[in-house]
């Protein structure tokens, strides 16, 4: 996953709100999102090639998300898939502030990550580039290839079409944030960050949705709880280029006092 947007208590309907996109190598085996056996306890898509996710929810009310850290120095030859931090949260019974004990005891045997973990009502940010967890309060947040709302021109894009989204409806449509998550516009050359790759890469990284021959965006899922704990999952899938894959939409409702 390396974008996500979200409101988080900006809705009076809908207290979290996500739209997210993962992007990857089209070569990647992947599985969309789906309940995971034997127990059907977690719905997140799967990453064939490490076995972990990207973002998914757990019935209990866990929600997990993982974004990379850009930049040549941030891999970890040899580390663990940064993906099997999603499901181990999403699978765990521990308490949150057990899990970030282990975050920090652990990260540095991971390459460069970012992840939003918690119950969906006190989620959390914690980054092992920059080892402080930080506590989502009601606001608009951004989430990249870089420290929580870090100003990239498609973050602020991003997170300025959430609030704009949120201001101007009432029943919230997940077309709309569907349509947020296509935006390819991209950054002029004077306001690209500089991560170390070269800068044609930087110029296809810049959009909120990318499309290549080899790299580009894979999924984008959009999740939205309402108040008595509802949730509402849509994930689009992508080829190369940005070809229209399979669609999937699960709706259910949290167990009331899970964690």
């Amino acid at each position: 996953m390396c974008i996500l947007f979200l409101a988080i208590r900006k809705h009076e309907d809908f207290p979290l709100i996500v739209a997210a996109n993962r992007d990857e190598f089209y070569s990647r085996p992947t599985r969309s999102s789906h309940l995971w056996q034997p127990d059907e306890v977690v719905l997140a898509g799967r990453d064939e090639q490490a076995g972990g996710s990207w973002m998914g929810l757990s019935r209990s009310g866990r929600v997990a998300a993982l974004t990379n850290v850009r930049g040549p120095t941030e891999v970890v030859e040899g580390g663990p898939s940064r993906g099997g931090l999603v499901l181990d949260y999403l699978r765990g019974s521990h308490q949150d502030s057990d899990y970030l004990e282990m975050l920090e005891q652990e990260g540095e045997r991971y390459s460069g990550f970012n992840l939003l973990f918690g119950h969906w009502n006190a989620l959390h940010v914690y980054s092992n580039r920059n080892p402080l967890a930080v506590q989502l309060e009601s606001g608009f947040f951004g989430l990249s290839n870089a420290a929580l709302n870090t100003p990239w021109p498609k973050l602020s894009r991003g997170v300025r079409a959430m609030e704009d989204y949120v201001s101007s409806t009432g029943s919230p449509d997940p077309d709309q944030l569907m349509m947020l998550l296509r935006d390819e516009s991209r950054a002029e050359d004077v306001n690209l960050p500089h991560t170390g790759v070269p800068i044609e890469t930087e110029r296809m990284l810049s959009s909120i949705f990318i499309r290549s021959e080899t790299y580009g965006t894979r999924a984008s899922t959009v999740l939205m709880v309402d108040q008595g704990g509802g949730y509402h999952w849509i994930e689009q899938s992508y080829g190369v280029n940005g070809t229209l894959g399979q669609k999937v939409t699960y709706n259910g409702t949290f167990q009331a006092g899970g964690q």
